[in-house]
C-alpha cells in the first residue's frame, strides 16, 4: 500500500498538479469550453467579537455590533424562494443516512448564516457534537468500507472538518470554544490550545481562497499565542488570495517576534518570505516580498547579535542547541542575500553552536536520553540532504535504468506500480515512446490507462508551447481519464482562442463534449463533467448547460463504486468530499432559474438535495455580494 501512495505523489508531482482538488487556476483560462469563473465569494457581514464566553451563551457577531445589516431590507421574491428551498432540503435529509444527513444540513447551515444565523449555528453546533456517535445501517464501526469506499474514522474526520471548516468562516470564537470542549472531553491532547490553533489555522488555510475575509479573522485570532509554522502556511494560503492583508499581519507578526525576542517565530516568518518564490521565481522578485525579506533579517541580526555577546552558554540544554543550529541554518539564505556582510557573524554563531552540540553529545547520558522534536527534526532535514545530494549526482538515464530494472526483478502489483514509476519518468524526459512501452508491461489495464493519460497530460501541457496546440490535441485524444483529459483541452482551447482560431476552438469544445456524452456513465465521467463545470468560463451558454444535463443524466445511472484500478482516489468523483460551490458558482451567473430546473430533475435523493442546496447558496451570494456593493457606492 505504501507503494501505491508514494506512485500518487510521483503523479502528482511536477510543475502542473493534476489532482481533483487543488488545480492551479492559471493552467484553465476563460476560453472555448471550458475556462476560470470569478469566484470571489465576499464576506457579507464582519463585525467586531466579543470576549469568550461559555458556547450556549456566546454573543452573536449581529448582538456585538450594536445592529444588524438585515439582507432581508434587499430581498427579492426570487432570495425567500431560495431560503425555502434550503429549509425544504434540511428537512429532506431527515430521511438520508446520518453522514448524508449532515453533509446537507452543515451546507445549509453555511448559506442560511446571514439570514437565520440561529438555526445555522444550532445545526454546526449539534452535528458536530453529534459525528462520533454516527453509525450506518447494517454496518459496524470496525469495517473498512462503512461508506461508499471510505471507513468509519475517514468519515468522522471528513465530517468533523467540514463542520468546523463552516463554523469558524462566521465565527472562530465558537469554533475554538466547540474545540475545546471535544477535546476536554475525550482528553486526547495534552496540549488543548496549540491543538485548537492549529485546528484553526488548518481552517483558514482552507478558506483563504473562497473566503479570505474569513482567513484573516481567524488568522488574527491566533497571533496572540505567538507565529509558528502553521501560522506560516494559512498566511502563505491567504497571500495567494489577499496579499495586501498577509502583508499586514506578516509586519504586525514580525514586529511581536522581534519585541519578545522570539527565534521561532522569526525562523516561520521566514519560511512565509521564502515561499513567495514559489509563484514569482526568486523570492525577492517581488518589492514587498524583499522588503518584508529585510525587515525580518533586520530582526534576526538584533537577535543574532546577542547570542554572540552572551558570554556564559553552558546552560543550554541539548534540545535547545538543535533549535538553534537548525534555524539559523534556515536563516542563512536570508543574510546571504540582503545581509551578505553579516554573514559570518551567523557562520560564527552555528559553528559555536556546533561545537557545543558535539561536546553534549558526547555526554555518557546522552546515549538513553529521549530525542525531542528539534532534534528529531534535525536529523530528518539531512537525511533528505544526502538523499538530495546523491539524486542530483544521478544521471537521468541511471535513475530510468534503475527504476527499470526494479520493475522487471520485482513480481504482482509491486512490479505494476514500479513500471508505472518509469513509464512517466521516461515521458518526463521527451521519450514518449519508451514511456509507451513500459507502459504496456503493466498487467493492471486500470492502472496502465491511467498512467498512459498522466504521461500523456504532461506531455501535452510542454508540447503547446513548442509543437502548437494540434500536436497538443494529439496527445490529449489518447487520455482516457476524463478529468486530466477535460483539463488538458481547456488549455488547449485557450490557445487556440488566443489565435483567434474561432472556428477550431468551436470544433474542438463540441468533439469534447460528444466525448464525455459517449462514455461509461460512471464516477470517473462524474469527475470529468464535474471538472468541466468547474472551471467553466463558457461563452456558449448553450453548451454549458448541455454538460449540465449530461451531468444530471450520468448521475442517474452512474455506479458510485470506487474503480478498481489503483489509482482510483486521484480521478474518482466522491459525492462526500467534492465542493458543489464551485462546480455551480459559474451557473447561475448565467442562469439561476434554468440551474436549478435542471438539479431537481436528479434522481438521486442524495445528490438532488445536495446540489440544490449549492445553487441555492450560490445565488444568496450573489445577491448578498450585490447589497454589499450598492452599501458601498
Amino acid at each position: 500500500m505504501k507503494a501505491v501512495v508514494i506512485f500518487c505523489i510521483l503523479v502528482l508531482s511536477g510543475n502542473h498538479s493534476i489532482s481533483p482538488v487543488k488545480i492551479p487556476r492559471t493552467n484553465v483560462g476563460n476560453v472555448g469550453g471550458i475556462g476560470n469563473a470569478d469566484r470571489g465569494e465576499r464576506e457579507f457581514r464582519q463585525s467586531s467579537r466579543p470576549g469568550r464566553k461559555p458556547i450556549t451563551q456566546q454573543t452573536s457577531p449581529s448582538e456585538a455590533s450594536g445592529k444588524r445589516e438585515d439582507p432581508k431590507a434587499v430581498e427579492s421574491e426570487s432570495v425567500i424562494q431560495a431560503i425555502q428551498n434550503i429549509e425544504e432540503c434540511i428537512a429532506g435529509a431527515d430521511q438520508l443516512d446520518p453522514v448524508t444527513r449532515i453533509i446537507i444540513r452543515s451546507e445549509a447551515a453555511d448559506a442560511l448564516w446571514a439570514y437565520k444565523e440561529d438555526l445555522a449555528r444550532s445545526i454546526l453546533l449539534d452535528d458536530y457534537r453529534n459525528v462520533s456517535s454516527i453509525k450506518m445501517a447494517g454496518q459496524v464501526a470496525e469495517q473498512s468500507d462503512a461508506y461508499k469506499g471510505l471507513s468509519f474514522d475517514e468519515i468522522k474526520a471528513i465530517l468533523e472538518h467540514r463542520l468546523m471548516m463552516i463554523l469558524s468562516s462566521h465565527d472562530e470564537e465558537a469554533a475554538a470554544t466547540l474545540l475545546e470542549e471535544k477535546l476536554k472531553n475525550s482528553n486526547g491532547a495534552a496540549d488543548i490550545q496549540n491543538t485548537v490553533k492549529s485546528e484553526l489555522l488548518r481552517n483558514a488555510r482552507f478558506l483563504a481562497a473562497t473566503n479570505p475575509a474569513a482567513s484573516v479573522r481567524i488568522i488574527r485570532s491566533t497571533l496572540n499565542s505567538g507565529f509558528n509554522s502553521i501560522n506560516s502556511l494559512a498566511l502563505q494560503a491567504l497571500r495567494r488570495a489577499s496579499p495586501d492583508e498577509a502583508g499586514s499581519i506578516f509586519t504586525e507578526a514580525l514586529n511581536a517576534a522581534a519585541a519578545a525576542k522570539d527565534l521561532t517565530a522569526i525562523y516561520s516568518l521566514g519560511q512565509y518570505v521564502a515561499s513567495s518564490g514559489t509563484d514569482t521565481g526568486h523570492y525577492l522578485a517581488d518589492p514587498q516580498v524583499s522588503k518584508d525579506a529585510g525587515a525580518l533579517v533586520n530582526a534576526a541580526l538584533s537577535l543574532l547579535t546577542t547570542r554572540l555577546q552572551t558570554s556564559d552558554r553552558s546552560v543550554l540544554p541539548v534540545e535547545a542547541l538543535y533549535q538553534e543550529l537548525l534555524v539559523w541554518q534556515g536563516l542563512r539564505k536570508f543574510f546571504r542575500d540582503i545581509l551578505p556582510d553579516k554573514t559570518w557573524m551567523l557562520d560564527l554563531w552555528t559553528n559555536q553552536v556546533s561545537a557545543m552540540l558535539a561536546e553534549a553529545e558526547r555526554s555518557p547520558a546522552r546515549s538513553n536520553a529521549a530525542k525531542g522534536p528539534w532534534e528529531m527534526l534535525a536529523k530528518e532535514e539531512q537525511r533528505i540532504k544526502e538523499s538530495e545530494k546523491v539524486a542530483e549526482n544521478l544521471d537521468p538515464q541511471d535513475k530510468l535504468k534503475r527504476l527499470i530494472s526494479r520493475a522487471e526483478n520485482s513480481t504482482s502489483e509491486q512490479q505494476d506500480i514500479l513500471f508505472a514509476y518509469a513509464a512517466i519518468e521516461a515521458g518526463q524526459h521527451g521519450d514518449i515512446d519508451q514511456g509507451m512501452d513500459l507502459a504496456n508491461k503493466i498487467r493492471n489495464d486500470g492502472l496502465k490507462q491511467d498512467t498512459i493519460s498522466v504521461m500523456m497530460f504532461r506531455s501535452g501541457l510542454k508540447a503547446i508551447p513548442k509543437a502548437g496546440p494540434d500536436y497538443a490535441l494529439s496527445q490529449a485524444r489518447q487520455i482516457t481519464v476524463p478529468m486530466l483529459r477535460v483539463r488538458l483541452y481547456g488549455i488547449i482551447l485557450r490557445a487556440f482562442s488566443d489565435t483567434k482560431m474561432t472556428e477550431r476552438e468551436k470544433q474542438i469544445s463540441d468533439e469534447l463534449v460528444e466525448w464525455l456524452g459517449s462514455r461509461e456513465p460512471n464516477a470517473e465521467t462524474l469527475a470529468g463533467l464535474f471538472t468541466y463545470l468547474d472551471y467553466a468560463g463558457e461563452r456558449n451558454a448553450a453548451r454549458i448547460f448541455a454538460v449540465l444535463d449530461l451531468l444530471v443524466e450520468t448521475l442517474g445511472k452512474a455506479g458510485l463504486t470506487p474503480p478498481a484500478n489503483l489509482l482510483a482516489r486521484e480521478f474518482y468523483w466522491h459525492p462526500l468530499v467534492h465542493d458543489y460551490d464551485k462546480s455551480f458558482a459559474h451557473l447561475i451567473m448565467l442562469d439561476y432559474d434554468g440551474t436549478l430546473e435542471a438539479v431537481r430533475r436528479i434522481r438521486d435523493r442524495e445528490s438532488r438535495l445536495r446540489m440544490q442546496v449549492a445553487v441555492c447558496k450560490q445565488y444568496l451570494r450573489k445577491q448578498q455580494a450585490r447589497y454589499s456593493e450598492r452599501k458601498v457606492s
